[in-house]
């Protein structure tokens, strides 16, 4: 599944593309760190259990929810960087622009050599849209965010029925 871009509530804190450092810390019900002991990267002061990032809760509660296990699938972003809002400073996020969506593009493409797969998910339109340019065929669901959280789960249900049968 290739997302947008890094949030700064997610991979800007854990280091893994939609993944929350609660996630990791295992304070998250639906999935839970078993590989290792996680250590924090935000300051306990501001966050006790940790950042939580939405679309990361959603996309891997769904996911799991589904009943795929964590080595079934691959997060990467199109853009893989925090692009952050000087105005509001590092715990902000923004769309990437034009010429930061193509320095990705690169990265993108490394990516997809690295973890080759018969199914790829675009989660939103600038996902897809980086993987359109790369001339990549991707299953294309709605962003969980900004009250998408229920059309992605009913199109990521239905792409992972139509791969199983």
């Amino acid at each position: 599944m290739i997302g947008e871009a890094v949030g700064y509530r997610g991979g800007h804190f854990s280091g893994i593309p939609m993944t929350s450092e609660r996630l990791l810390l295992g304070k998250q019900p639906d999935v839970v760190a078993t590989l290792y002991k996680p250590q924090r990267t935000s300051k306990p002061e501001k966050c006790p259990n940790g950042f939580s990032e939405p679309t990361a809760t959603i996309v891997w509660g769904t996911l799991l929810r589904l009943g795929l296990k964590p080595d079934q699938f691959v997060l990467w972003n199109a853009f893989p960087w925090h692009s952050f809002d000087p105005r509001h400073g590092m715990l902000s996020n923004r769309m990437p622009d034009k010429s930061e969506r193509a320095a990705g593009l690169p990265v993108l493409r490394a990516f997809l050599e690295l973890f080759p797969c018969d199914q790829v998910v675009a989660l939103g339109k600038i996902a897809a849209a980086q993987l359109e340019q790369l001339g990549v065929n991707a299953h294309c669901v709605r962003h969980p965010a900004s009250g998408g959280a229920r059309l992605f789960r009913a199109q990521i249900a239905a792409v992972v029925h139509r791969v199983r049968d």
